[in-house]
């Protein structure tokens, strides 16, 4: 892995989401974020050392997941390394002034 930060994408339920949240926690997550326009799409943020052992926590626990919750489909997953930036001074392109 390159990237200190990765994301993973997953397909849940609405029911299955609040669980699903707080294990991700447990097993490292820096954030969960709900995708606005894909709610049923969990945006997940793992340092690079957490993000694979994460990935094999949640294979080994989404049958039982599937059981408990209806509709909750095979794991689906992608890994993404998020790039390096310098926001520093990224924010800068998007930055205009306002006048006083």
């Amino acid at each position: 892995m390159n990237s200190p930060w990765y994301q993973i994408e997953i397909q849940v339920t609405f029911e299955s989401k609040e669980t699903i949240s707080e294990r991700l926690f447990e097993i490292g997550a820096q954030a969960v974020n709900e995708n606005v326009n894909k709610p049923e799409v969990l945006q997940v943020l793992f340092a690079e050392n957490d993000a694979e052992i994460a990935l094999n926590e949640l294979k080994k626990e989404w049958s039982g997941w599937q059981k408990k919750f209806q509709g909750l489909s095979d794991l689906n997953v992608s890994l993404t390394p998020i790039p390096e930036e310098n926001w520093a001074e990224t924010y800068k392109k998007y930055y205009t002034a306002q006048p006083l």
